[in-house]
């Protein structure tokens, strides 16, 4: 298990940039919040990989770290089973529609955040979702997939590697829901959130997965979101 998230988590280039937003409590849980100028009624609930919502590169999003021990990442994962970490992102949805004026919810999952935006489309609770190099994720969890998807695949990733991606691309086009996919060829686990940036390749994939996102959430959540 070390080594399975040794080789997941290694990389860790901080982004040039500076966040936006501001630190906050939506639905009891601490979090970063980055606001539009301008009213809107649908909000995208960002899901990061073990590195958390503190990490710079993942605050920088807002456009749009975490020191830990990798050796003891599979012994950390542990504390925070499936059922447990759903309840927190239900209590997120719930505030943002009661207390917020949010109506319509999409979710973005980087890695181990990728896992539970399938969960969440897979059971409704989200409108849509991006999934970016997720990592953890089950074929039994992708066919049960009922609201848009969109899956961002690295080429060099243990996590879902060539086998399993053409298992879900093969799956994909079966869901209900409409349902998409991009392979980045030449990239590794992480190059959308945490990638090196000097490498054109990988500026290149980071930039064009954003802009995929970003056109995506526009087609499933409205125009004007």
């Amino acid at each position: 298990m070390a080594e399975e998230f040794r080789a997941c988590c290694a990389s860790d280039h901080v982004w040039q940039g500076t966040p936006a937003g501001q630190e906050g409590h939506i639905g009891g849980v601490h979090a970063y919040i980055a606001q539009p100028g301008s009213t809107t009624d649908k909000a995208i609930v960002v899901i990061p990989d073990v590195f958390g919502h503190e990490a710079k590169n993942t605050r920088l999003g807002d456009n749009w770290t975490a020191d830990r021990d990798r050796a003891a990442l599979g012994t950390w994962m542990a504390q925070f089973p499936k059922e447990g970490q759903l309840a927190i992102l239900r209590d997120v949805i719930s505030d943002l529609k009661t207390k917020h004026g949010i109506k319509h919810i999409g979710a973005i999952g980087f890695c181990w955040g990728g896992r539970f935006t399938v969960l969440l489309a897979g059971s409704g609770e989200i409108d849509a979702g991006v999934v970016v190099h997720g990592s953890r994720i089950t074929l039994e969890e992708v066919e049960a997939i009922q609201k848009p998807i969109l899956f961002l695949f690295a080429d060099n990733d243990r996590q879902i590697p060539a086998p399993f991606r053409k298992q879900i691309e093969e799956t994909l086009p079966k869901l209900k829901a409409p349902a998409a996919s991009k392979f980045y060829p030449g990239t590794e686990h992480g190059f959308g959130v945490r990638g090196d940036l000097n490498d054109q390749v990988v500026l290149d994939a980071a930039n064009d997965a954003f802009a995929q996102a970003l056109q995506f959430f526009k087609s499933h959540l409205g125009a004007d979101g």
